[in-house]
């Protein structure tokens, strides 16, 4: 019987660190008849996700998917590649948060199982689970830096719902491949610091054969969140270092280059909401988190899940307002030669009008805080 482990995040939850570590030990993971799909444009498997989604993103964009059409047609190949890898002895693992963030409706999750159980005759789902009033700062902080400048607020909070709330997302997909067929990790912030421990619970639960002699991947700072200040002045510089270029092609590889040039040159706490902020974060989850705890075997880790708060560990941390001249001086920073970005050039504008421009939003932001 063909078997796939189905790892679907969730966000924030070690999942870059996990699809590194299955992709630099793809050798070892064969030789206990595992196998890691390499046939796709990344080792994150976000197309299998991707495709049942029907709203086009700009995530869809990036992977070539930008219309209904491309979309069919790559469904099409996924599912020609999948008939010609996979036989009834294969056991496969297949990983992407989309899965649990893209998903968000029954027929979506049905849809992609059905497609997926035209191939695998056992499907077992393996999520890691965080408490939201952890994960909502991180994401708040990863859009900014992926290039939607998002605010701050309880609407911000809401719109993620569908992809944090743990205990509907376990019954949604419940209610397609059955409850016994998911096994869910509570992830932990006191291990947070220790990678093995995450890893190790995910080879518990699934069954791969993972040990210390893998060779372990350095951790990315591509999710690394960005200071308090990072964030306000990339809010200021989007406009500046779009998405996508004219000419349709993706900036995102400068985008990348410069944020981490941006972490660099602004060291400090990362934005932390108020205590009055994670109070309702942890309010408006809490009977949902409970159930969700009464439905898993009863152990010290799911114990120990519920009892953690943020209010207890986090001091709060405001995205600052941005002067003029720190503005100026970070752009210059930023420019080359030392610098990723060669102003004028088709990735960014000219530095003479990003300077004009960032002094008209900054003084245009203080009228309006004035008037409020």
């Amino acid at each position: 019987m063909a078997r796939l482990v189905l790892h679907m995040g969730t966000k924030k939850t070690g999942s870059t660190l996990f699809q590194a570590l299955l992709a630099q030990n793809r050798d070892r993971l064969s030789s206990t008849g595992w196998s890691y799909p390499d046939f796709l444009q990344k080792r994150n498997h976000a197309e299998f996700a991707l495709i049942f989604q029907p709203r086009i993103t700009e995530t869809h964009r990036h992977y070539g998917l930008s219309s209904a059409a491309k979309i069919t047609a790559r469904r099409r190949e996924l599912d020609g590649q999948l008939s010609k890898l996979v036989t009834s002895r294969s056991k496969w693992i297949i990983t992407s948060e989309y899965f649990s963030s893209r998903l968000t409706t029954d027929v979506q999750v049905a849809e992609a199982v059905g497609f997926l159980r035209n191939h695998f005759d056992e499907i077992d789902v393996v999520v890691a689970l965080r408490r939201q009033e952890f994960v909502l700062p991180s994401v708040f902080s990863q859009k900014v830096k992926t290039g939607f400048p998002s605010v701050w607020s309880k609407e911000f909070c809401e719109k993620q719902r569908s992809a944090i709330d743990c205990e509907q997302l376990v019954e949604r997909w419940a209610r397609v491949v059955g409850r016994d067929s998911i096994s869910a990790i509570p992830y932990l912030e006191a291990k947070k610091a220790d990678p093995g421990w995450l890893i190790g619970r995910f080879a518990e639960v699934s069954g791969i054969p993972i040990d210390e002699s893998w060779t372990t991947p350095p951790r990315s700072d591509a999710n690394r969140s960005l200071s308090a200040e990072g964030v306000a002045y990339l809010r200021l510089l989007d406009p500046h270092l779009p998405r996508w270029l004219p000419d349709g092609t993706s900036n995102m590889k400068l985008r990348r280059r410069a944020v981490k040039r941006l972490a660099e040159l602004t060291p400090g706490p990362p934005f932390t909401p108020s205590q009055a902020d994670l109070a309702h974060i942890e309010d408006t989850y809490w009977d949902s988190n409970v159930a969700l705890v009464e439905s898993m075997p009863a152990t010290p880790d799911w114990a120990a899940w519920l009892a953690q708060s943020a209010r207890e560990e986090k001091t709060p941390v405001a995205v600052p307002e941005i002067d003029a001249s720190r503005a100026v001086a970070l752009m210059v920073a930023m420019s080359e030669p030392a610098g990723p970005i060669a102003w004028g050039q088709p990735g960014g504008r000219p530095l003479a009008e990003m300077r004009t421009g960032l002094r008209s939003r900054i003084r245009a932001r203080r009228k309006s805080a004035v008037a409020g």
